[in-house]
Order: structure tokens, then sequence, then C-alpha cells
């Protein structure tokens, strides 16, 4: 993912912890799945989740083998999610 390529690029303290947080979101989601629910995943239409971390949001669809696919990422600026 583009985005995980430009924090871990950038040197500076808000890139580490925004890197740092996605990575931990990213571990939760391997280890419980969509069970980990909200604040941290949320289910927005069929097979589409949200990753939440911060005021990030990554968009995810799940396999049946236990895999998650990333697939889009955006910095949520209001309540609704486009």
């Amino acid at each position: 993912m583009d985005y995980v390529r430009e924090l871990a690029r950038r040197d500076n303290k808000d890139s580490r912890i925004k890197l740092n947080k996605l990575n931990d979101y990213i571990e939760l989601l391997s280890q419980h799945g969509t069970r980990a629910g909200q604040p941290y995943i949320k289910h927005l239409d069929a097979e589409i989740w949200e990753l939440r971390p911060l005021r990030d949001r990554i968009l995810f669809v799940a396999w049946l083998d236990r895999s998650f696919v990333l697939q889009h990422h955006f910095v949520k600026k209001t309540q609704k999610t486009p």
C-alpha cells in the first residue's frame, strides 16, 4: 500500500505514530478478524469493512481463508464515510 510506504519514508514523529497505530490495527485484524468490532473495525456494506486507526480509514474485504485484502485508504474529515 502506497500510504504505508510513504509513512515509513517520512522521518517525523507524526508519521511514526500513524505507522505504529496502523500496524497495531492490522495486527488486531489478523488476530481477531472482523470480531474485533468497534472502535477498531466497522462493517459498512455487504462484504466491505473499515479499519479505523486514528482519522485514517482503510477499506477491506474479508476472504474465507481468514485473509484480508486492504483496498483503499483515505483520511476521514467529516462524520460521514464517503
